[in-house]
């Protein structure tokens, strides 16, 4: 037995079994990912059942996910505010719901480089929406973890004025939140805070362990009923990627403590991705986990830069370790989200994120809680009007993006300064490939009320833009919903895919007041 000790202690020592596995896990899930998957349901049926495990309420629209053997995204239309009423009061996270209705295919994406839905829901096992005729709910066998989640929900809607940021900082729902203060956060680069991540992970494992050790408790039972938190709070998140890292590395780091292996650090993150990655291969395509892992990866990997550099050099690193990802999903960065994370860092997770959790228990700090919001908002909003260092940037290839992390890993700890301008460099450098490009091309856009046309030359640096097209997006009136015209974001976006930064001409060919407003102040917020 202790030659078997000494053999697993050798190889858990070995930094090749961790990078083999990883490489091996990689291929796994490369061919996993490339076999199609197909649905258990067939499009004629029409009667389903399951596990209620989240869902929203947006106007006269329910919108609900049943937990089954294969996940199902439902839709449900109240006809009358009786009836919402009814079944806001009957609905309960993990009730068993019955439901009738037919089911459709969701739709692809009809613009190059913008959110597909279809994929979004492909990747979370759910190749149908159903769309409700008749729904019925038993409140009667819910399990005592849906039960205390039911609990924390009612807690946080008797607030008035702060639920959106409880429901955010508590259980990871981010659907409260207003969506004008919440892109003011993204084009600051600090939408990550309000993500249950590491960060809240290591707030509870520190205080639970603090508590634990005061009380007297041994070592190996701290860690123990630590990891059973961790797990259990996981649960109440709904276990999103970002967390299911988190909790594993904690564990598997819990684990190296305890049993003294002295596995490093990083090992231990390359063996989490290995395992979560084996066990759920379609973790690999959400940005929350890609985000998480890498920009822990970046600052355990340059732990020795942050000896030296310890506020500003975290910053540093974790932006340019998650850059590639930020570009090929959103075509755009903001280089002053180094200093504005140097900010916003401490003040939401040291004064923000606990204050939240301290008035969760003792309600009558809300003022309090909501003046300090106010002004998080407010500086949020300030700065993200600041567009000078906003960079709009075609996605990089996987070529480029092998050379920039390669670079990363082999020059960070040997010269920080040269890396960085040297990543820098690679970025400039993509932002400006089509430069060359003298052709002309003429992009035909479906938009969902028509067509917008696109005429893009001299390196597609320049554009003229026919018609903006729109969406339709509710505002609510009542209890019910009023279709308002708006400008789609995804002729944005696909002109950030593209590297254009600004509109050289815009010609409308139609549109009441209400579509040409629109679409100056697209032209005007996209200069």
């Amino acid at each position: 037995m202790q030659k078997l000790n000494l053999r697993v202690r050798k190889l858990l020592l070995n930094k090749w079994f961790y990078y083999i596995s990883a490489f091996l896990a990689l291929i796994y899930t490369c061919i996993y990912l490339s076999i199609p998957k197909t649905s258990i349901y067939e499009e004629s049926d029409e009667n389903f059942s399951g596990i209620l495990s989240s869902y929203k309420i947006d106007g006269d629209k329910l919108s609900l996910v049943l937990d089954s053997k294969e996940d199902l995204r439902c839709n449900y239309y109240f006809k009358t505010k009786y009836e919402k009423d009814e079944m806001l009061e009957s609905l309960k996270l993990g009730s068993k719901i019955v439901i009738k209705g037919s089911l459709s295919t969701p739709k692809n994406n009809t613009i190059p480089n913008t959110f597909n839905y279809k994929e979004y829901l492909y990747n979370h096992n759910m190749f149908y929406i159903c769309n409700v005729k008749e729904i019925q709910i038993n409140n009667n066998d819910i399990n005592i973890f849906y039960k205390i989640k039911n609990i924390i929900i009612n807690r946080i809607n008797s607030f008035d004025t702060i639920n959106e940021y409880l429901l955010t900082f508590i259980l990871g729902d981010k659907s409260l939140l207003d969506d004008n203060v919440f892109n003011t956060y993204r084009l600051n680069g600090v939408t990550h805070l309000f993500a249950i991540s590491g960060m809240h992970i290591g707030l509870f494992a520190s205080l639970l362990l603090f508590i634990f050790k005061k009380l007297g408790i041994k070592e190996i039972k701290r860690y123990i009923f630590t990891i059973t938190f961790i797990w259990f709070y996981a649960f109440l998140t709904g276990f999103p990627p970002s967390i299911l890292r988190a909790g594993l590395l904690f564990t598997l780091l819990a684990l190296n403590k305890i049993f003294y292996t002295e596995v490093k650090n990083i090992n231990v993150l390359i063996m989490t991705g290995t395992i979560l990655v084996i066990i759920k291969p379609f973790i690999l395509k959400d940005i929350g986990f890609i985000y998480s892992f890498l920009t822990t990866f970046g600052l355990m990997y340059a732990s020795s830069i942050l000896k030296k550099h310890k506020i500003m050099g975290t910053s540093i690193i974790a932006f340019f370790s998650s850059l590639p990802i930020t570009i090929n999903n959103f075509y755009e960065f903001n280089i002053l989200s180094i200093i504005l994370n140097i900010l916003f860092v401490p003040f939401i997770s040291v004064i923000i994120y606990p204050l939240c959790l301290l008035t969760f228990i003792l309600p009558f700090l809300e003022p309090l809680t909501r003046l300090l919001l106010n002004a998080l908002e407010w500086l949020s909003t300030l700065f993200s009007q600041i567009t000078l260092f906003r960079v709009i940037t075609p996605p990089m290839n996987i070529l480029i993006t092998i050379i920039y992390y390669v670079l990363f890993i082999t020059l960070i700890n040997k010269g920080f300064k040269l890396t960085i301008v040297l990543l820098s460099l690679i970025i400039f450098i993509n932002s400006q490939k089509n430069i060359f490009d003298n052709s002309t091309y003429v992009d035909f856009l479906d938009v969902g009320q028509g067509d917008s046309t696109l005429i893009r030359y001299s390196g597609e640096k320049n554009a003229i833009l026919i018609d903006t097209g729109g969406t339709i997006n509710q505002i609510k009136e009542s209890w019910q919903e009023k279709n308002v015209y708006n400008t789609t974001d995804n002729t944005i976006t696909y002109l950030k895919s593209l590297g254009i930064n600004k509109i050289s001409a815009l010609i409308l060919t139609h549109g009441d007041y209400d579509h040409m407003g629109e679409a100056i102040n697209l032209v005007n917020n996209f200069k």
